[in-house]
């Protein structure tokens, strides 16, 4: 079962939901699928913590009547105490109570993603884009410094002067031996290698981040 068939079962099978209640649970559980992913978790393995889906929203089912109940009972022992006992309005104040803990995140979500819009969103995701064009130039710095090992060691094999051109001017170079050369564009090349590698882990790094990020910029809109 893949990550969508499992949002999708779970969300057919909340019959009795409003959308904003739907949305809340879902959004959750794509929570669970991204922190796993971001794991090295696969789909099949994320479902199997998470259990079966019909299972799940079986359990939400339930817990959703057993605060109805909860709140009718409690709506009925103060109608009792007020000396009414109208079970429309108990009914009534029951939806209005359990809809107030879903409606408020909306708009106050959304002003805090407002507030935050020219301030902090736009200004960090220029900085982000920085990150990367530097990351891309250390990629090309790492590349430049192979290539430069490659040309030292060829000048080690060959000599510095091939099909009449000199591949490597320096002062009094025709008293540097070839070995040395050889030796010099080995280390280059290796430490060209590591320069690439430790660039390949910092994009790892920024990607996490720049993907945990934009995951909470995406909550504010949604919830």
């Amino acid at each position: 079962m893949s990550q969508n068939e499992f949002l999708e079962i779970l969300e057919k099978n909340l019959q009795g939901f409003s959308i904003d209640e739907k949305r809340e649970i879902l959004y959750d559980y794509e929570e669970h699928f991204t922190l796993g992913k971001e794991n090295g978790k696969t789909d099949d393995e994320i479902i199997e913590e998470l259990g079966n889906p019909l299972d799940i929203a079986t359990q939400y089912k339930t817990n959703k009547i057993t605060l109805i109940n909860g709140n009718q009972n409690n709506n009925y022992q103060s109608s009792n105490s007020n000396g009414s006992n109208n079970a429309q309005g108990a009914g009534s104040s029951n939806n209005d109570n359990y809809q107030y803990s879903y409606t408020p995140n909306k708009p106050s979500n959304w002003l805090l993603f407002l507030l935050l819009l020219p301030f902090i969103i736009l200004p960090s995701i220029g900085i982000i884009i920085a990150f990367y064009a530097t990351i891309l130039g250390l990629f090309a710095t790492s590349v430049g410094v192979v290539i430069a090992g490659f040309g030292l060691s060829l000048a080690g094999i060959l000599g510095t002067t091939i099909f009449g051109f000199q591949i490597i001017s320096l002062p009094n170079i025709s008293m540097i031996p070839m070995p040395a050369f050889l030796f010099a564009g080995i280390g280059t090349m290796a430490l060209g290698a590591l320069f690439f590698i430790g660039t390949l882990y910092l994009m790892k790094f920024l990607n996490s981040g720049t993907s945990k990020y934009f995951s909470w910029i995406s909550s504010l809109t949604k919830r």
